[in-house]
């Protein structure tokens, strides 16, 4: 019998936890792709290049968030009451909104291209790759900030499926148009953005698509894109920190971009472009997890469930360690490998194996972070769950980033996440158990 059940929550927790991995996994391919056929058609300087352009991606998402991340709650907690007018209408001010904004940014990135690149920390010889891939990339924007919004509310809609099958058709396209004009037409970083946002175009096409389609839970109409002042105000405030927490994350990619070329040059910041790939899939396994537990956890922890929200929390971090532990094996068994898909050459070797092996040393610590961070957003308390978030990728690493190269030089900055990670497993954990003890402290006070 407790077997079947432990089956059963197993199975509960993987039938959500995969189409939330689906997603990152696919958004991420991007930047991936694009990396390996770079790496391999051009060179560590144009693979350095790219890692220069990369906060772009951050920039795009926050631009996004802004307008959409409030947006994702209003929509749904309306659609839970019955109340599809002001679902409608809610998606309406989402999509206006991020339109709008995503054009902005474009404008503001194309204006003011050389100070953006200054402050991504640009090199003498990475300026004219970079140049090339952000002009193009720039023009992406409002494509990637509409599919983003689009598939969000198809997803909250209930249409996950339909929501990973149109990303996937855009990472596909990617792959298939990187190949085209990388490989056979020999275009170089100018290709592979052009593939980026042609892929990007093709994704935003079939998501509009389908939400004109009867099948959409959304309706289109003129006057669910009448602007409410008022509407627009609390999607903005509901998505502000989920967009000011991407514009930060791009903050420590221009700090590891800038570190990395005073301490090690162009190889370095090349070899940072693969370890960044590499923390994406980490990402995705514990962040698919976390994100799909997290309604569970709600539920059980609205209905009074503590043994089976434990329980499911138990079982969540082993799953998700196991996953991370097996990776973690294969990344730190077979650097050399990895490096050579994203063609590497002799100088990112000497560097690029002893980088990989310490800047994932602990790298399964993610998956009891990003689990702690799910736990605190499944029993509202997201402002637990927001300064988490922000001590991990920021107030913590970045002064790691910053002060170990000063004692053990260029490895120091690889050292600087797992260290990071360390200390915030161990914060996540302590804040967990304060959390269960305040509450049973609360319940044997009531009684």
């Amino acid at each position: 019998m407790k077997e079947q059940k432990e089956k059963s929550i197993i199975w509960i927790i993987v039938s959500y936890s995969v189409p939330a991995a689906m997603t990152l996994f696919v958004t991420a391919l991007y930047n991936i792709v694009d990396r390996i056929f770079i790496g391999n058609c051009s060179g560590n300087v144009a693979l350095a290049a790219l890692s220069i352009c990369y906060p772009l991606s951050f920039l795009v998402a926050a631009a996004g968030l802004f307008c959409n991340g409030g947006g994702r709650t209003i929509f749904e907690a309306y659609l839970k009451k019955g109340k599809e007018w002001k679902a409608n209408h809610t998606f309406g001010m989402s999509l206006l909104m991020t339109a709008a904004s995503e054009i902005f940014l474009t404008i503001f990135l194309f204006v003011f291209m050389e100070e953006w690149l200054t402050l991504f920390g640009v090199t003498e010889s990475t300026y004219v790759y970079a140049k090339e891939y952000f002009e193009i990339m720039a023009l992406g924007c409002v494509a990637q900030g509409v599919t983003l919004v689009l598939c969000d509310f198809i997803r909250i809609g209930g249409k996950i499926r339909e929501e990973i099958l149109i990303l996937a058709l855009g990472a596909v396209s990617n792959i298939v148009l990187d190949w085209i004009f990388v490989v056979e037409l020999k275009q170089g970083v100018k290709g592979a953005a052009i593939a980026s946002v042609m892929a990007q175009m093709i994704s935003a096409l079939a998501a509009s698509g389908y939400i004109m389609s009867k099948k959409s839970p959304i309706k289109i109409a003129k006057k669910f894109f009448i602007i409410d002042d008022r509407l627009c105000t609390r999607i903005v405030k509901g998505g502000f920190i989920a967009g000011l927490i991407q514009l930060l994350l791009g903050v420590v990619v221009i700090v590891y971009n800038r570190t990395l070329n005073q301490w090690g040059q162009t190889t370095a910041i090349s070899v940072y472009s693969v370890t960044a790939s590499l923390l994406m899939f980490f990402m995705m396994l514990a962040g698919g997890i976390g994100q799909g537990i997290r309604p569970i956890l709600s539920k059980y922890y609205e209905d009074g469930k503590e043994k089976q929200f434990l329980h499911t929390m138990g079982m969540a971090i082993g799953f998700s360690l196991l996953l991370t532990g097996l990776l973690w094996v294969l990344v730190e068994l077979f650097p050399e490998q990895i490096l050579k898909i994203f063609g590497a050459d002799a100088a990112m070797m000497t560097i690029g194996v002893s980088a990989i092996r310490q800047n994932f040393i602990i790298a399964p610590a993610v998956s009891v972070i990003l689990i702690s961070i799910s736990y605190f957003q499944a029993i509202q308390k997201e402002k637990i769950a927001i300064l988490l978030s922000f001590l991990w990728q920021i107030a913590v690493l970045v002064p790691f980033i910053y002060l170990l190269p000063m004692k053990r030089g260029l490895m120091g900055i690889f050292l600087a996440r797992p260290i990071c990670e360390g200390i915030m497993a161990i914060v996540a954990i302590i804040c967990i158990q304060q959390s269960y003890f305040n509450k049973k402290k609360k319940i044997a006070q009531i009684k």
